[in-house]
């Protein structure tokens, strides 16, 4: 009996530090109060390929810039190998969002990659065709750079479209 009590413990203390190391090592913002941040300025790479978009990815990357982030420099022609994957260190790769990625309610998504409140990379997924939609690219700029929704109305991170404007 005593040798089950001593390898159940054993095992118990494993999955505990297990958990809290992963814990710890992904979800750093909740323990601290700080978001997530890059320890280098990132490179934003356009995915997305089609028209008029130069100009409208340069406008959101200006908006963060202006709001005191730094971003390393914009990349509109890529190696296509950079593409295929779905996250570079060191870079917010923009893309089309798959058909079966957004649900009903969603126009598009962030998915960052962070380690120790340090952010490693960030993809940006958007629905086709609505790229151009007003303060849209710059929500999802802000969720790349390391930032949650805000609940005021107005704020460019609120979390619903309809509510969000260029305040921050």
């Amino acid at each position: 009996m005593y040798d089950f009590k001593k390898y159940f413990s054993l095992l118990a203390i494993f999955f505990i530090s297990f958990f809290a190391s992963y814990f710890f090592k992904n979800k750093t913002s909740y323990l601290t109060g700080k978001e997530d941040s890059w320890k280098n300025p990132p490179i934003v790479v356009n995915c997305y390929y089609g028209f008029n978009q130069e100009k409208r990815i340069k406008s959101a990357i200006e908006f963060w810039i202006n709001n005191g982030f730094e971003i390393a420099f914009y990349e509109s022609k890529p190696i296509k190998n950079v593409c295929k994957y779905e996250k570079v260190e060191g870079m917010i790769l923009i893309k089309i969002a798959r058909y079966d990625e957004l649900d009903g309610n969603t126009l598009a998504f962030t998915k960052r990659n962070s380690s120790y409140g340090n952010i490693k990379s960030a993809t940006i997924y958007i629905e086709y065709g609505i790229f151009n939609y007003p303060n849209l690219l710059e929500h999802e700029l802000g969720h790349a750079l390391g930032l949650g929704h805000n609940p005021e109305e107005g704020n460019i991170m609120h979390p619903i479209y309809d509510l969000i404007g260029k305040k921050y």
